[in-house]
C-alpha cells in the first residue's frame, strides 16, 4: 500500500466511526431525552406546551421517514396499470 492509499483508508475510517458514534448517539437521545422531555411537559399540566411538543415530534418523524424512501412513479391513469387490460384480457365489471 501506498502513503496516499493508507491516508484515504486512515481518512475512510474516521469517518466512518464518526458516523456510526453520531447514529450511537442519535439512538440514546431517541430512547432516553425525548421520553423524559415529553414526561417533564406532561407534568407541567399545560395543554398547550404538551400539544407543541408532541405535534413537533410527530412533525419531526414523518419528515424522517418521507424523506427515506423515493417516491413511486405514477402511471397516467388507473386502466393503463392494470395488469389485465394490458395483458388484452377482458375484465368481469364489479356489481
Amino acid at each position: 500500500m501506498t502513503a496516499d492509499t493508507r491516508e484515504i483508508a486512515t481518512a475512510l475510517g474516521i469517518t466512518f466511526a464518526k458516523v456510526a458514534a453520531f447514529v450511537a448517539l442519535m439512538l440514546l437521545v431517541e430512547r432516553q431525552v425525548i421520553p423524559r422531555v415529553l414526561h417533564y411537559v406532561a407534568h407541567t399540566g399545560s395543554r398547550e406546551l404538551w400539544l407543541r411538543v408532541a405535534i413537533q415530534q410527530s412533525v419531526q418523524s414523518s419528515r424522517r421517514c418521507n424523506t427515506a424512501r423515493p417516491a413511486m412513479p405514477r402511471s397516467r391513469n388507473a386502466a393503463s396499470a392494470s395488469p389485465a387490460r394490458a395483458s388484452g384480457k377482458a375484465v368481469a365489471a364489479r356489481a
